[in-house]
């Protein structure tokens, strides 16, 4: 099970991070080892499917980076304004302090 999920993390890692030549390449090798273990987890028809799949795993995969870290400036925004309204006198040095983060 764990081993799986490794196999999978691997395969995603690549699919995002790496060429699709490279990718087709170590997918056509990426059959079973010596002992009958799977290595990988993906196959393709084509290059081209690969390319096409890895543009749309792409888009998505970064598109989720930009949501979540525009929400956690948001998120960010919104305390100061909280905090400086709940606490107008104080500076963020002090605030700090006071609640001991």
């Amino acid at each position: 099970m764990l081993e799986e999920i490794k196999i999978k993390i691997k395969d995603l890692y690549h699919l995002i991070f790496t060429y699709s030549a490279d990718n087709h390449l170590r997918i056509q090798k990426c059959k079973r080892d010596k002992n009958g273990k799977i290595r990988c987890n993906v196959s393709f028809d084509s290059y081209i499917d690969l390319k096409n799949y890895q543009k749309s795993l792409r888009r998505k995969f970064f598109l989720s980076v930009c949501v979540a870290a525009l929400l956690l400036l948001v998120m960010l925004a919104i305390f100061a304004i909280v905090v400086k309204i709940l606490y107008p006198t104080f500076g963020m040095g002090e605030l700090v302090l006071m609640l001991k983060i």
